[in-house]
């Protein structure tokens, strides 16, 4: 699924880039295995607790 973004979200991207509000990611694997991680774990379905 492709968002596309207008002038406006992008500038302010942009903007928000420029002024340093961005950091790195110091371990881009592992934050990448922990985000699915979360994701896969939110579909699933819960389980009962008797």
């Amino acid at each position: 699924m492709k968002k596309i973004l207008n002038k406006k979200e992008e500038k302010d991207i942009l903007d928000s880039y420029n002024r340093g509000e961005w950091e790195p990611i110091k371990n881009p694997k592992r934050e990448i295995k922990k985000l699915q991680r979360y994701a896969r774990n939110t579909l699933q379905k819960d389980k009962r607790i008797k």
